[in-house]
């Protein structure tokens, strides 16, 4: 029994020095770095395509699509000198819309609506609705769930003049509970609304463009 577990041994002690010499003792992972979502969103504006018509200087100037990797138009909107004009639409690569934003001279004026993306029990349903007015919202906002408004928010140049929140029961409420909400959702927008600005603006500039 002792000399088998000798040898038994002796057989471990050879197989690791082999392993040791020839094997990968001496190799060192190298974990693969993650990427940022900065450099998810290069690769991403890197591999799509603008096609765009412009004017005799050169400029932005008509109709304007965004494609991306996957073929699907996912930006539609029009320039006029070099600058957003009229209605534009961003969509989701399911091709559900995520945003519909109205652009005077480059700046939001006019209605924005937020979509409820892929996924949501919403879908393709508006989230959010409202009047911008040069980049600040200016006048009424509509927050929906399953097409039933649940807060009203009104604004004055940027500034939250009152708003109100639809209880569970069904009761509006116009209190501090209300303002904190209406605040909170102001945040939430806004912080939507310039990351998309962020991704168009880089792919502005990374994109391939193309005349139509």
């Amino acid at each position: 029994m002792i000399l088998n577990y000798c040898k038994f041994l002796c057989f471990i002690i050879i197989i690791l020095l082999i392993f040791n010499q020839f094997g990968c003792a001496n190799y060192t992972y190298q974990k693969v770095p993650q990427k940022s979502n900065e450099e998810r969103l290069q690769e991403w504006c890197d591999s799509s395509i603008i096609k765009v018509e412009k004017n005799n200087k050169g400029e932005f100037h008509g109709k304007f699509v965004l494609i991306g990797p996957c073929g699907k138009e996912r930006i539609k909107g029009k320039y006029e000198n070099a600058k957003r004009i009229g209605t534009w639409e961003i969509f989701q690569r399911t091709g559900v819309k995520e945003l519909e934003l109205n652009y005077y001279n480059d700046s939001l004026n006019g209605e924005v609506k937020i979509f409820y993306g892929t996924g949501s029990s919403n879908e393709g349903m508006i989230k959010v609705k409202g009047i911008y007015n040069n980049n600040l919202p200016d006048g009424k906002f509509f927050s929906f769930y399953d097409n039933e408004i649940r807060l009203i928010r009104l604004y004055e140049k940027g500034n939250l003049i009152e708003a109100k929140f639809k209880e569970e029961n069904g009761e509006w409420n116009t209190g501090i509970k209300a303002k904190t909400y209406a605040e909170r959702m102001y945040r939430a927008d806004e912080k939507y609304l310039n990351k998309r600005e962020n991704i168009f603006q880089m792919c502005i500039k990374r994109a391939k463009i193309q005349s139509f």
